[in-house]
């Protein structure tokens, strides 16, 4: 059914029953006219508020929006009513605005991510995403490819030789692709994966490369 009265932008509203329906009476009585309500809640946010890519979509992972239908129903007897209220889960079906990161990013490393249920116009929440752009890329060459992984190993094993060695920024802040908080061969390893994969015509992003392998950024 169509719910046809918005309480606010959250609730809708719709005629239900009425509270009671004799056939005939011989006093005065007073019927009420009983509703369904339906409220949208947003519970959760997306998981997801650091990219590495400016292409891809926008991940709504760990999104929940849930419907609470509560609907009046008739007292058996025939004095006032009762409610009963079940809630659905419709995060699947919400949309986000702007869908893609190359036109969430078009103005800068930041963006407002809207969130809208299936059939609504209004968003039910928003939140920010933030775009770290380079990760890998330790040489700032613009790819990330061998001579990455390449720098990274160089800086791993010059830590371990000399007690002297001063990790250079770029490598630091660029080079430590698995979040552990330190350079290593993991990480080598990992930007030699990531760019033979890149080599294969994959079409793999960065982002999606680092889910697959259940990298979590550390913000």
């Amino acid at each position: 059914e169509r719910l046809n009265r918005h309480l606010d932008i959250y609730t809708e509203q719709a005629f239900s029953s009425w509270s009671i329906t004799p056939d005939t009476t011989e006093k005065d009585i007073t019927i009420k006219a009983l509703s369904k309500t339906a409220v949208i809640s947003q519970e959760k946010l997306p998981e997801k508020t650091l990219y590495f890519s400016e292409s891809g979509n926008i991940s709504l992972d760990g999104l929940k929006v849930t419907i609470t239908i509560t609907t009046q129903i008739p007292a058996e007897n025939d004095v006032g009513f009762t409610e009963e209220s079940f809630t659905v889960d419709v995060s699947s079906s919400c949309t986000a605005s702007p869908a893609t990161l190359d036109e969430a990013f078009k103005d800068g490393e930041s963006s407002e991510i809207k969130i809208f249920p299936a059939g609504q116009n209004k968003a039910i929440a928003s939140y920010s995403i933030e775009l770290f752009k380079g990760l890998g890329d330790v040489d700032e060459s613009g790819s990330v490819d061998v001579s990455d992984a390449t720098r990274v190993l160089r800086a791993y094993t010059l830590l371990l030789s000399d007690k002297n060695y001063v990790t250079p920024e770029n490598v630091k802040k660029f080079g430590d692709i698995n979040f552990d908080g330190k350079i290593d061969s993991s990480d080598a390893t990992l930007i030699l994966r990531f760019y033979t994969l890149v080599m294969s015509n994959t079409g793999i992003t960065l982002d999606e490369f680092l889910d697959m392998n259940e990298i979590k950024p550390v913000i």
